[in-house]
């Protein structure tokens, strides 16, 4: 049986137990942990939506040249400078790869706030 006292805890606690007895430098830890995740995620989304870049970049300028075809218009887009294509298509894969694991990183974020939310809401809730 381990020691309570040392602030060990036993098997039987859940993991929201463990983060409301965690202190404020262990919170942060946590916290910095999670952000590091998150930031080698949208890494990670960045290299794979560069890869399909340039197929990313004709579902965005699709209904750009639908529009200019039914108006009549030339449907080429033009580039101003020799470097626009590069950067066009790394902002893309950037955006992609932020979008791409926005659900998995906001919900890691969740997770470190939710105890103090949980505890907030229980000092300020009414007995029914």
């Amino acid at each position: 049986m381990p020691d309570t006292d040392s602030g060990t805890t036993t098997d039987t606690q859940s993991r929201e137990d463990l983060l409301r007895q965690m202190s404020f430098l262990e919170h942060l830890e946590e916290l910095r942990k999670r952000l590091i995740y998150s930031v080698l995620s949208v890494v990670v989304g960045f290299f794979a939506c560069y890869a399909f870049a340039e197929k990313i970049y004709g579902l965005m300028q699709a209904p750009i040249l639908t529009a200019l075809r039914n108006h009549h218009m030339s449907d080429s887009l033009v580039y101003l400078s020799p470097t626009e294509p590069f950067n066009l298509y790394i902002k893309i894969s950037f955006l992609a790869g932020v979008f791409l694991p926005a659900r998995s990183s906001s919900i890691k974020f969740g997770c470190s706030f939710r105890p103090a939310f949980t505890a907030m809401r229980s000092a300020t809730s009414f007995p029914s």
